[in-house]
């Protein structure tokens, strides 16, 4: 059975270079010698706050998964250990429930208008509310078709392990569009629901690097 893992990876000031270079040397060399098929890769863009990358891997098993990381912690934690916080999250990737041709035609509308941007959507339930989270988070997501987005990606952590509950890849026609649809949520009459079900959440803007660091793909 396939086990995908999204690792979310903070750099410390003045490393984000070293680590997006290592990581792509990583991708290049050592992750498909496993038998690990990178599924994406984004970078937090300048100037926001967030994890410096969200890398997402599919792996032919659990057992392959471990294999990998028994043979290259020792390596990893003495190459750059001290120079970057890395967060690996295992999970699932959700299916996204979305309109495809609804979306294309919204978009048709906005001709020219149309300046696409890219973000990352992490997402932490309360104790207790990982169901309500995702109920919620799947009319959000459904929502948003109406401002034109396109949902990229969006991954659930598995139980057991750390981290945001939801990893959402989401790319909307333009800032305007964004921020209109950003303040639909606040006032919609789900605000409760959303209150009780979400801890915390950070969003940030995002571009694919998966091509950059990894080229023959």
């Amino acid at each position: 059975m396939t086990v995908t893992i999204c690792a979310l990876m903070w750099s410390h000031p003045g490393s984000d270079e070293r680590l997006h270079s290592q990581l792509a040397e990583s991708l290049s060399s050592v992750v498909a010698s496993f038998g690990g098929t990178p599924v994406s890769l984004y970078r937090r863009k300048e100037g926001s706050i967030g994890p410096l990358e969200v890398l997402t891997i599919r792996w032919p098993s659990r057992e392959a998964l471990e294999h990998y990381r028994a043979t290259t912690d020792a390596v990893h934690a003495a190459s750059v250990g001290t120079d970057e916080i890395s967060h690996l999250v295992i999970c699932y990737e959700e299916p996204v429930r979305s309109s495809t041709n609804a979306v294309q035609d919204f978009r048709a509308t906005l001709g020219s208008e149309v300046s696409p941007v890219t973000v990352c959507v992490l997402v932490w339930s309360h104790a207790g509310q990982d169901l309500l989270l995702s109920a919620y988070a799947d009319r959000a997501l459904a929502n948003a078709q109406a401002y034109g987005a396109r949902v990229i990606q969006r991954l659930r952590r598995l139980p057991g392990s750390s981290g945001p509950l939801e990893t959402q890849i989401i790319e909307f026609p333009s800032e305007e569009l964004l921020a209109e649809y950003r303040e639909a949520q606040r006032v919609d009459e789900f605000a409760q629901i959303r209150n009780t079900a979400i801890a915390n959440w950070l969003l940030f803007p995002v571009e694919s690097m998966l091509e950059l660091a990894m080229p023959t793909l």
